[in-house]
C-alpha cells in the first residue's frame, strides 16, 4: 500500500467510529432537474435527517452509480463533499446508488445494546442475551447501502418509459418503492419493499421521516413480503431507512455484519 494512503486510512477510521450507528444517506444538488444537467451528490451521516459530510475515500467505494431508463452515466468520484458528480443523459427517473466495503467497528456493550434497541434489532439483542454476551463488546462490520431517486423533466415520451423505481440495482440491502414518488403528490401513501441480497426481509423495522419535520418518525415492521407502508403527508425531501444485521462468518474478527439501507427522494406538493 502506498505510504500516502496510510494517513488517509487513519483519518477515515477516526471519522467513522463516532458515527457508525447513525443514518447515512445521499443528498443531491437538485432532486428535480432536466436532461443535460450536471448533478452533485453529497453523502451525509447523522441523526434526525441532520447530517454532516460523511468520511469519504475512493478506496472504500464498492459502487457509486446512476441509472436512467436506458443510460448509466458514470459517477465521477470527487473529494469528500461533494463525493460524486454525474451528468443526466435522459429524461425521467434517475436512480443513484452507493455502497461501501465493510468497515470494522467495536462499541462498548451498553452503547451497542442501546443502538440495537433503537434500530429494532431485538433478535440480535436476544441472541446476545442467550449467549451471555450482553455485557461484551459489540464487534461489527457494517456497510452503507444508500439510494436516491431524482427526476429529470424534458422528453415526455422518455418520461413515460422511465418507471424503473421498483427494479433492484444490486445493493446488498435495498429499499424499493412500489410507486414512482415523482408521479404522486403529497399527501400520499407509499409502500416500499426491503430486500437483502434480492430476497424480501420480514420483520425488519422500517422508518420514514421528512426533512422539514425530522422528529415525526413513522415506524413499521416489514411484512412477510418485505413490504412496509407509510403516509407521506408532507411534500419535500423524504428518507426511508432500515437496518439488517446477521451473524458474521465463522473465524471472522467481528461477531456481526450489518447493512444500513436508505432511500431519499423529493415528494412534489399536491394542488
Amino acid at each position: 500500500m502506498p505510504s500516502i494512503a496510510v494517513p488517509l486510512i487513519i483519518l477515515f477510521l477516526l471519522m467513522v467510529r463516532p458515527v457508525a450507528a447513525h443514518d447515512y444517506w445521499i443528498e443531491a444538488s437538485n432532486f428535480q432537474l432536466k436532461s443535460g444537467d450536471r448533478v452533485l451528490f453529497y453523502l451525509r451521516v447523522g441523526e434526525h435527517f441532520s447530517g454532516k459530510p460523511a468520511a469519504f475515500s475512493a478506496e472504500w467505494v464498492k459502487r457509486f452509480h446512476m441509472h436512467g431508463a436506458t443510460q448509466q452515466p458514470p459517477v465521477a468520484l470527487l473529494r469528500q463533499d461533494p463525493a460524486g458528480m454525474a451528468r443526466v443523459q435522459e429524461s425521467g427517473l434517475q436512480v443513484v446508488s452507493f455502497e461501501n466495503i465493510p468497515t470494522y467497528l467495536e462499541l462498548p456493550a451498553e452503547r451497542f445494546n442501546s443502538y440495537l434497541k433503537a434500530e429494532g434489532l431485538e433478535a440480535v439483542l436476544s441472541t446476545r442475551q442467550e449467549a451471555g454476551a450482553s455485557d461484551q463488546l459489540g464487534k461489527e462490520s457494517y456497510s452503507r447501502c444508500a439510494k436516491a431517486l431524482l427526476w429529470a423533466a424534458g422528453d415526455e415520451s422518455a418520461e413515460r418509459n422511465a418507471d424503473h423505481h421498483n427494479k433492484p440495482v444490486g445493493l446488498t440491502l435495498e429499499l424499493l418503492p412500489e410507486q414512482n414518488p415523482y408521479r404522486i403528490k403529497a399527501p400520499a401513501q407509499l409502500a416500499v419493499q426491503l430486500l437483502y441480497k434480492g430476497q424480501p426481509v420480514a420483520g425488519a423495522l422500517v422508518m420514514a421521516l421528512n426533512k422539514s419535520a425530522p422528529n415525526e418518525v413513522q415506524r413499521t415492521p416489514s411484512g412477510p413480503d418485505g413490504r412496509a407502508e407509510f403516509n407521506l403527508h408532507r411534500s419535500g425531501l423524504w428518507m426511508v431507512k432500515a437496518v439488517q444485521m446477521i451473524p458474521a462468518e465463522a473465524q471472522a474478527k467481528e461477531d456481526w455484519r450489518s447493512y444500513w439501507a436508505s432511500l431519499t427522494f423529493e415528494l412534489p406538493a399536491g394542488p
